[in-house]
């Protein structure tokens, strides 16, 4: 192989796993024309700078995805709970890890044990077969039991 410069190593370090924040990208706010027309191309521009992209919003993403699917280096794509996951499988790339974002209020502590085993089996199931994160963040606080039984129950549903 070739040498690498110190540029090439730093973004090999630095760049790995990272990518675009765009909690502003959300299509109840925002028109798929108006993000087509003035953001997509600086998307594209900024994930060409990474090795793997990811790509961030908490915000409604569906009539995008196939959009965003474009973007080169894209390696795993958050669906927010406003994000319609069957969409992301269809206009996504195989390859594009999915990363369900549940509501971690309403997905873990109003939850029964039999909810949330049957979200869980929900989402495992519409995204057929695809690489799958399930993320619960954003918890401030909350009994820590409560947790510990909503990993227990994902771990037994996959």
């Amino acid at each position: 192989g070739r040498n690498k410069t110190i540029a090439e190593e730093e973004r090999n370090v630095f760049w790995m796993d990272y990518g675009l924040g765009e909690d502003e990208v959300d299509c109840n706010l925002l028109s798929p024309r108006d993000y087509e027309k003035f953001v997509f191309p600086y998307d594209r521009i900024e994930a060409e700078t990474y090795l793997k992209c990811y790509y961030h919003s908490c915000g409604n993403l569906t009539p995008v995805l196939g959009l965003i699917g474009t973007l080169p280096n894209l390696y795993k794509v958050e669906i927010s709970p406003w994000t319609d996951l069957k969409t992301a499988v269809q206009k996504l790339p195989a390859h594009v890890i999915l990363e369900k974002t549940i509501l971690p209020n309403r997905d873990t502590f109003e939850s029964s044990p039999a909810d949330v085993k049957k979200s869980v089996t929900d989402i495992a199931s519409a995204a057929c077969g695809r690489l799958l994160e399930i993320k619960c963040d954003a918890i401030m606080d909350g009994n820590l039991n409560q947790i510990l039984r909503w990993l227990d129950i994902v771990r037994q549903c996959c």
